[in-house]
């Protein structure tokens, strides 16, 4: 997806998710993370959060219209690399009433692989229940399209915003107990790199780092695994998130492996042989 520009990226996975959504609804838990949360609310009324891939699973599983036709989609980029999609359909239920509704997706990239899942889904139903007739398609259309520049649309992105605020604030949270329980780290081994253009990575010796921030530098990656062993070399990916560390030895991988968790720049990172 990283050649595609925001509208090609939107359209894929619009086309891709309600297919997903009519046809094989158990699937759609791979859209989502554990961090994920969908709200669901009925015009002028609160809405019920779900978090958690298979909380919202099987919220949608039971209580969303599967057959959607959508009228009208906008997208573009928030926070340097998320995307924001609201659309506008009518959904048919089980009972072939139909009611128009309208969505916010907020897209964030996912950190070990190119491609993106939901981060937060925003559903409104709209309370216009009944049949609505061939006829009139076209006024319902118009009417979703004028929406989008009206205070409704304002006050659904305010809302996807207060929704991110609110989780980036509990992140902020656990990310200052987590960094005052890394304070506390004290190396117990040296952290020497070699020196070599071309380095060739022993394998055994070798461990796969990732959920790292964008930001880590090679040498921060490396300090940072010298509770365990001696660390010979350390490559943090640029913009991707993971890279590898290397000790002097095998049993230092088997030291960091047994640890059942491991804080470093206030996250948990996500470790494994690097064979």
């Amino acid at each position: 997806m990283s050649n595609l520009n925001i509208e090609e990226i939107s359209n894929n996975f619009l086309k891709v998710f309600f297919h997903v959504l009519e046809v094989e609804t158990s699937q759609l838990i791979k859209f989502y993370q554990e961090n994920s949360t969908l709200s669901f609310g009925i015009e002028s009324e609160n809405y019920t959060i779900y978090e958690g891939k298979e909380n919202i699973q099987k919220f949608i599983e039971n209580s969303i219209s599967k057959k959607t036709n959508i009228y009208d989609a906008i997208s573009y980029l928030i926070d340097e690399n998320k995307i924001l999609i609201f659309i506008c359909g009518i959904a048919e239920d089980l009972k072939k009433l139909k009611h128009k509704f309208t969505r916010t997706f907020i897209l964030c990239p996912l950190e070990t692989q190119d491609g993106y899942f939901i981060q937060n889904d925003i559903i409104k139903k709209l309370k216009n229940f009944g049949t609505i007739s061939e006829s009139n398609l076209k006024r319902n259309i118009e009417k979703l399209k004028s929406k989008q520049n009206s205070k409704t649309f304002e006050e659904i992105i305010l809302e996807s915003q207060k929704l991110l605020e609110k989780k980036e604030k509990e992140q902020k949270k656990l990310d200052q107990k987590k960094e005052k329980e890394r304070s506390k780290f004290k190396p117990k081994y040296s952290y020497n790199p070699i020196d070599e253009y071309d380095h060739e990575v022993i394998p055994e010796n070798s461990i796969y780092v990732s959920n790292l921030r964008l930001a880590t530098k090679d040498y921060q990656l490396g300090i940072a695994f010298t509770n365990f062993g001696n660390v010979v070399y350390a490559e943090s990916r640029s913009g991707k998130s993971f890279g590898f560390v290397e000790f002097d030895s095998k049993e230092a991988v088997e030291r960091v492996l047994k640890e059942k968790e491991i804080i470093f720049d206030g996250r948990v990172l996500k470790i494994r042989k690097f064979y």
